[in-house]
């Protein structure tokens, strides 16, 4: 069966994959993809998947399975949108000097400040629990002076 005949079966509804098929084959491709990098020494190869693994599960953690017109969903999914390229960009310029320390350290750094920078900007920021506390001077920061 070739890929045209899968495709108009799948929208006919012949055919249903179920959603853990779905999540199997995504984490089965992913972890053959990274191990094949691994075999033939590409580091650039590997990171690019993990660029890719690290985006989807940021947006479908903060999103919760639907993608909203504002939280953090929608946030997750414009940090993804913005991060993704730039990532590409700066793995596709770099050397490729197989898995050595020294070129494995920078883009793992880079990955690491990345992901604590969208789960800080996607948490849930409890307004009132801190201006009940008094650590957020809550009339200037949410009021314009008159």
């Amino acid at each position: 069966m070739d890929f045209w005949r899968l495709r108009s079966c799948c929208r006919r509804g012949v055919i249903a994959p179920s959603a853990a098929l779905i999540t199997f084959a995504f984490y089965a491709a992913l972890i053959a993809g990274m191990l094949i990098a691994w075999r033939f020494h590409s580091s650039r190869i590997f990171f690019a998947l993990l660029v890719l693994f690290l985006a989807e599960r940021a947006i479908s953690y903060f999103s919760a399975g639907h993608i909203a017109a504002s939280g953090p969903g929608s946030t997750a999914l414009a940090a993804a949108g913005l991060l993704l390229p730039l990532d590409f960009v700066l793995l596709s310029v770099a050397q490729e000097k197989g898995f050595t320390f020294s070129s494995v350290a920078p883009p793992a750094l880079m990955l690491f400040v990345e992901s604590v920078m969208v789960a800080v900007l996607c948490r849930p920021i409890r307004w009132r629990a801190l201006r009940g506390r008094g650590i957020i001077p809550f009339r200037r920061i949410c009021h314009s002076p008159r």
